[in-house]
């Protein structure tokens, strides 16, 4: 199984569609986009990502996932993928190196601003980060912005010189330890914090926010100026724009955790560069390799 993998990976990174085939969308989902995701989701995924661009912009798509950041913006500027679907943090990360890679439009995932945020039980005596030297502290490790969080508020040291760290499952779960006093503290999201909320708002209330990031940008769809022919890629946006106009196509967008793609704000530059400032991509050294489909 992982030969086939392999193999339809390298047909993917150097896949050329010819010109009779030139509406045939070549789209990179980044590996991030799908850590939190179950197993099934990296199975079916691209395939519903298939059906949903056909079936909103008349136009076919073949779909790769798996892709660090770096290798991914390296596909679009060589022109060997039209089309890019980045976490916001992520993409400020490429921008110094691939100044030409432009936004096309946002994923929206959730209704509010997304934090990371550091969370203890009521009344605890953790007042700051550094009380937490050599404490038990829950993570939801499978969300980026969570990991970027924790270890920018330890330095830049290793995780287990400073505390013990416990993978959280999901974030419910990581909050419920914080309660129960199984770890001293836990560093979730604020959607995390929100249906956390929306279940047990009486133990919601025992919950205290000590700490939290910068807004992180929202999933972005990046693409390079004159890959795609002007009106293949104003056909694609506008059929994206129109997705969670209809019941079936917001029933469709659940299964990606998206509420709907939207049209650029004016301030995303803005919000890029301070992400990118507050959390800097990591060292050249670690860009180089690529992360097959996992």
């Amino acid at each position: 199984m992982c030969s086939i993998v392999a193999v339809l990976t390298l047909f993917l990174l150097n896949f050329q569609p010819t010109d009779r085939d030139q509406q045939i969308l070549r789209i990179g989902l980044l590996a991030s986009m799908g850590e939190d995701k179950p197993p099934i989701y990296r199975e079916i995924g691209p395939s519903e990502l298939n059906h949903l661009v056909k079936e909103f912009t008349g136009l076919r798509s073949v779909t790769l996932q798996g892709l660090d950041a770096f290798t991914a913006a390296k596909q679009l500027d060589a022109g060997k993928w039209d089309l890019g679907v980045f976490t916001g943090v992520e993409f400020a990360w490429v921008q110094k190196d691939h100044p030409r890679l432009k936004p096309l439009m946002l994923a929206i995932t959730q209704e509010s601003t997304f934090r990371a945020v550091l969370v203890v039980r009521q009344g605890s005596a953790i007042k700051e980060f550094a009380d937490l030297k050599d404490k038990d502290i829950a993570i939801l490790e499978s969300r980026l912005p969570c990991r970027l969080f924790a270890d920018k508020n330890i330095s830049g040291q290793p995780r287990n010189k400073f505390a013990e760290f416990f993978q959280a499952p999901n974030g419910q779960e990581a909050l419920s330890d914080v309660l129960s006093g199984k770890v001293k503290a836990a560093i979730v999201d604020t959607p995390t914090l929100d249906h956390f909320k929306d279940l047990y708002p009486g133990r919601y209330k025992r919950l205290t926010v000590l700490a939290q990031s910068p807004p992180f940008p929202p999933p972005v769809i990046v693409y390079r100026p004159g890959a795609l022919r002007a009106e293949v890629l104003k056909k694609f946006r506008n059929g994206m724009l129109k997705v969670s106009q209809t019941e079936k196509g917001r029933q469709a967008l659940m299964e990606f955790g998206i509420l709907r793609f939207q049209q650029l704000p004016k301030d995303l530059q803005k919000n890029l560069t301070e992400i990118a400032t507050m959390y800097p991509a990591p060292q050249h050294s670690d860009r180089d390799a690529e992360k097959m489909p996992r």
